[in-house]
């Protein structure tokens, strides 16, 4: 099992949305059956990727299973599957947002992420997650819990949206990731051609070239929801971010 972190440098840098492409594109869109899945896709924090991708769609027939339920001890997580499309979905879905860890009303999560009380059941799922390959998407994760988590993953992709304001907030992360002793993939989300590369670069401090993704039109977005046809589906979509995407698969060796 290959481990991949997805994580987000400040907040709403899209690592959620680059996870679920990641997950798509690496499964090639192939048929998955009930017991056999070779690419896994699980949200960690308080996401809302259900909404986004739409998934109440790909679930109208057969219940998703939770894996919170899993990981309070209602089943075992290594025999879930939620198959999509090749990929499997471990996502929160909406009853899972109200699904309390450490006390009533915080989503399971606390006041700070996971929260000190879910670390040890988080480590059992990414080690019990079924497949080869799985992509964790760490969005909406406190720091402290997040670096705890990012030992027990084999490679880290770091998702950055270059809006000067966004990366001042996200400063402390990004500092610590450029010391993370893994490998760390970098991602430049909703690049656009405004964007000064060399002042970028100055301001990122990085060595290392990045891979960019382009701005999602917010008209796009707009129409793929309201048309409930999901991000990872949307033909126009998928062909717009595909070149980053088969780039960053190739630099994690998938």
């Amino acid at each position: 099992m290959k481990r991949i972190g997805i994580v987000p440098v400040g907040r709403s840098a899209g690592a959620g949305l680059v996870s679920a492409l990641l997950a798509s594109a690496a499964a090639g869109g192939e048929g998955l059956s009930q017991n056999s899945s070779r690419i896994t896709m699980v949200e960690l924090g308080r996401g809302n990727l259900y909404d986004q991708l739409c998934a109440d769609r790909w679930f109208q027939l057969r219940p998703m299973i939770s894996y919170w339920n899993c990981l309070h001890g209602e089943g075992r997580v290594e025999r879930i599957a939620n198959p999509h499309q090749g990929v499997n979905w471990l996502l929160r879905t909406p009853e899972d947002r109200d699904f309390s860890y450490g006390g009533p009303g915080d989503g399971g999560l606390g006041n700070s992420g996971l929260g000190e009380i879910q670390r040890e059941r988080a480590v059992k799922l990414i080690y019990s997650l079924p497949g080869d390959v799985a992509f964790l998407d760490f969005s909406s994760v406190s720091a402290e819990t997040l670096f705890y988590l990012l030992r027990d993953v084999d490679q880290v992709v770091a998702v950055i949206d270059p809006l000067p304001s966004k990366l001042i907030e996200g400063y402390e992360r990004l500092c610590r990731l450029k010391l993370w002793r893994g490998s760390v993939c970098w991602v430049v989300n909703r690049f656009d051609e405004g964007i000064d590369g060399k002042e970028l670069k100055q301001m990122l401090g990085l060595n290392r070239s990045w891979i960019t993704l382009p701005e999602i039109p917010r008209r796009l977005l707009y129409q793929v929801e309201y048309g409930g046809c999901g991000l990872v589906e949307s033909r126009q979509l998928r062909e717009m971010m595909a070149p980053g995407v088969a780039a960053l698969l190739k630099r994690l060796d998938i």
